[in-house]
C-alpha cells in the first residue's frame, strides 16, 4: 500500500499586539511621560552619594557614585536625534487601530500550513493466526507563523519546517480467543537544530564585516576566548561545530499481550526496550591534567584530605612568569606578565573553555506496562495502569580528564508510575438499579449522580549532586522532601531534606586548646572545599560521586483530582450539567523547586519553593438543547 496525502491548512489565529503610536513616530513620548521617562544618552555622569558629579576613570563610574541621566523635556526626542534606520524600519510597522499605547493593535492573522505526507505498507498473512506488517512513512510542514501584517514578506513573518520520517515492524499471532502476543520494533531518527542571529538596527556591523580567515591565522583561531561554555555538571554549550554531524538514532521494540477478563475487564501487559545511539556529547578539552589534581578514593582521615586540598589549592593559584606575556592581547588575564600556575598545566592553555561536540552518546530504556481496563457497566468504566521503568544514559564522563562515558542513572528516570481514572455513577434515581421509580422532582434531588476520580503517583527524578566530599555509602543516601519529622518539622522546609553526615567533618579547631586537651565546645563542622571539576579556575579533586543515585531522588509526584457530577434532565432535547471539582483534592504540597545540593551553603537540603498549585475547587455548568 502506498499513500500521499496534501494537507492546506490556514485558520486565523487572532492577536492583539502594541505598536508605536503616532506621537511615538515622531520622538514625542509624553503619552507615556507619567510611566516611561526617556532620558538623554548624552547626559550620562558619575554622581556620587553626596549628590555631586565626580570624575570618571577608565570609562567607568568610581566606587561609590553611580551613572545619572537627565531626561528629554516632555518626554520629547528632538527631530535631529532620532536614528534614521530606526525611523525607517518603524515605517514598516502598523499604526494602532485600536485605543491607548499598549495593546493597540489587533490582527486577525493567519496561520499558513501546508502539509505533505508519503507513506508505504506491506502486510503479509502466514495464516488465520498470524500476520506481519512492515511500514515508512516521511512527512513536511512548512509552517507560516506571525505575519500579523498579513502582507507577503512581512518583516514579521517567521518560517518553522516541520519534517519527520521513521519506520516500524509489527508481528502478531492470536494464541487463543481470549489471548494475543504482538511484538514491534520502530526506528525513528531526530533532528534538532538551531540558528540565532543578533544585530543592532542603526549599525549591524559596527565593526564592518569579519573577513573568512579560513585557516589563515592557524592555532591562532580565537585564540584567548572562551569557546563554549560550562557549569558544575559539565559542558552545557559550544562554539566549535564539527563538519561530521550525526542525528540521533533510536531503536525500539515491543511486545506486548492482552487477554479479556470477566466483569468487561481487559488486562494488558507491555514491554518496551528503546536504545539511543549517536546522541550528542560535550566534551571539554581544556583541564588541568590529572597527575596534579587530587584523588581521594579510599582517603578518610580528615587533616589528609584539608590539607591535601589547601596545599593543591596554593600550588596551583601561585602566580608564575607567563609565557603568553603580549601574545594575546585580547585576554588581559593571558597577556599579563605573571599567570595562576594552573592555568598553564591545561591542555590547550592559549584557550579558556574549549568545548566540542562527539557522537558517541547512548541511552538504554527499559519498561514494563501493565494495564487494565474495564468498560462501562453496571455504571462504573475505569483505567488502572501501573509502568516499571529503568533508563541509563551515557551523555557526559565524570571528570574532563576522564576517557570514558559515565555509565548513570538517566536525569529522567522515573522508575515507578501508578495512575487510575475512573467514573461511578450512583446507582440511585430513575433508570439506576435502585430507587428507579422515584417522583421526578425527588429524582431530580437525588438522582442522576456520578463521581469521578483521577489519581497519579510517581517517583521523583534523580538529584543531580555537585562535585562533594561524601564518607558514607552513596547507596544509602536520602533525600526526604516532603516528609515530616517526629516534632512535625517538614523537611527541605523547617530542617534539612539532606542529612549532613559524610558530607562534613567534625574537627577540633585547634586554637581552643585547654592545655594539650581539646575542648569539645569548639568542634568545627567543615566541609571540604573541592572545586568545580569542569572550570580550570577551580579544579582541584577528582570527582568520585556519581552524578546521580537510583536511591537519591525528588519529592515523589502525587495528584488525587475528584469531581461530582449531576444531570438535570429537564426535557427529551434539554439536559443541565452541573459539575463540582476539586483539584489536587488533599492539598498535597509538591516541593523540590531549587534543592540546594551545594554542602558548603548553609540552605544545604532545603528547597525554594512549590512545584504544584494548591488545592482549586471548580464550580460549573453546561446546558445543551
Amino acid at each position: 500500500m502506498f499513500s500521499y496525502e496534501r494537507q492546506l491548512d490556514n485558520h486565523a489565529e487572532p492577536v492583539t499586539l502594541s505598536v508605536p503610536t503616532a506621537l511615538m513616530r515622531t520622538g514625542n513620548f509624553s503619552e507615556i511621560l507619567a510611566t516611561t521617562p526617556i532620558y538623554d544618552p548624552n547626559t550620562a555622569r558619575c554622581v556620587n552619594a553626596s549628590g555631586a558629579t565626580v570624575a570618571a576613570v577608565n570609562n567607568a563610574c568610581p566606587t561609590g557614585a553611580n551613572v545619572t541621566r537627565t531626561a528629554f523635556a516632555g518626554n520629547i526626542i528632538p527631530a535631529d536625534r532620532l536614528n534614521p534606520a530606526a525611523v525607517a524600519f518603524l515605517k514598516l510597522y502598523p499604526l494602532p487601530n485600536l485605543p491607548g499605547t499598549v495593546q493597540n493593535y489587533f490582527s486577525n492573522q493567519n496561520l499558513s500550513r501546508p502539509y505533505n505526507s508519503y507513506l508505504a505498507r506491506i502486510d503479509h498473512n502466514f495464516n488465520d493466526t498470524n500476520r506481519i506488517f512492515g511500514k515508512f512513512f516521511y512527512s513536511k510542514s512548512n509552517e507560516d507563523h506571525y505575519n500579523f501584517l498579513g502582507a507577503p514578506d512581512s518583516i514579521t513573518q517567521g518560517f518553522e519546517i516541520r519534517t519527520n520520517k521513521g519506520g516500524s515492524l509489527d508481528y502478531t499471532s492470536t494464541l487463543s480467543s481470549n489471548l494475543v502476543l504482538d511484538v514491534r520494533t520502530s526506528f525513528t531518527p531526530t533532528i534538532n537544530n538551531g540558528l540565532t542571529f543578533t544585530s543592532n538596527i542603526n549599525n549591524p556591523f559596527p565593526g564592518g564585516l569579519n573577513p573568512a580567515i579560513g585557516s589563515s591565522l592557524g592555532l591562532n583561531t580565537s585564540l584567548g576566548t572562551a569557546l563554549g561554555t560550562t557549569n558544575a555538571s559539565g559542558p552545557t554549550d559550544t562554539t566549535v561545530y564539527t563538519y561530521d554531524r550525526k542525528n540521533p538514532n533510536y531503536t525500539r521494540f515491543i511486545a506486548g499481550v492482552q487477554r479479556e477478563l470477566p466483569f468487561n475487564i481487559g488486562v494488558e501487559a507491555t514491554f518496551v526496550l528503546s536504545r539511543g545511539s549517536d546522541l550528542p556529547v560535550l566534551r571539554q578539552l581544556n583541564f588541568v591534567l590529572r597527575q596534579y589534581l587530587n584523588d581521594f578514593t579510599g582517603v578518610t582521615d580528615p587533616a589528609t584530605i584539608l590539607n591535601t586540598i589547601t596545599t593543591t589549592q596554593t600550588f596551583l593559584s601561585a602566580a608564575v612568569p607567563n609565557p603568553f606575556r603580549g601574545l594575546v592581547p585580547q585576554n588581559a588575564t593571558l597577556n599579563a606578565p605573571t599567570i595562576a600556575r594552573r592555568l598553564l598545566l591545561t591542555q590547550f592553555p592559549q584557550f579558556q573553555d574549549l568545548i566540542v561536540t562527539e557522537y558517541n552518546g547512548s541511552t538504554d530504556y527499559r519498561s514494563l506496562h501493565l494495564q487494565a481496563t474495564k468498560r462501562l457497566s453496571q455504571g462504573l468504566p475505569f483505567n488502572a495502569s501501573y509502568t516499571y521503568a529503568h533508563e541509563r544514559e551515557k551523555t557526559r564522563r565524570l571528570n574532563p580528564q576522564d576517557e570514558e562515558l559515565a555509565n548513570n542513572i538517566s536525569t529522567f528516570s522515573r522508575p515507578h508510575r501508578v495512575a487510575f481514572s475512573g467514573i461511578f455513577e450512583l446507582p440511585f434515581g430513575r433508570k439506576r438499579e435502585y430507587f428507579s421509580n422515584l417522583n421526578p422532582v425527588v429524582d431530580a434531588i437525588f438522582g442522576g449522580w456520578q463521581f469521578n476520580a483521577v489519581y497519579e503517583w510517581q517517583s521523583g527524578e534523580p538529584l543531580v549532586l555537585p562535585n562533594v566530599y561524601y564518607s558514607g555509602d552513596p547507596s544509602t543516601l536520602k533525600n526526604l522532601l516532603g516528609k515530616s519529622d517526629y516534632q512535625g518539622r517538614r523537611y527541605g522546609v523547617d530542617v534539612s531534606a539532606i542529612s549532613t553526615n559524610g558530607f562534613v567533618f567534625n574537627v577540633i579547631d585547634p586554637r581552643q586548646l585547654i592545655g594539650t586537651a581539646a575542648n569539645a565546645n569548639f568542634n568545627l563542622s567543615v566541609v571540604p572545599g573541592y572545586g568545580n571539576n569542569y572550570t580550570v579556575s577551580s579544579q582541584n579533586t577528582l570527582r568520585n560521586l556519581p552524578y546521580t543515585l537510583n536511591n537519591f531522588r525528588n519529592q515523589p509526584f502525587q495528584k488525587f483530582d475528584v469531581g461530582l457530577t449531576k444531570n438535570f434532565n429537564i426535557r427529551e432535547r434539554m439536559k443541565l450539567q452541573v459539575r463540582i471539582e476539586a483539584i489536587n483534592a488533599f492539598n498535597k504540597v509538591y516541593l523540590g523547586n531549587g534543592l540546594q545540593l551545594a554542602s558548603s551553603s548553609s540552605a544545604f537540603g532545603f528547597g525554594s519553593g512549590q512545584r504544584n498549585l494548591p488545592r482549586e475547587i471548580q464550580i460549573g455548568a453546561r446546558f445543551t438543547f
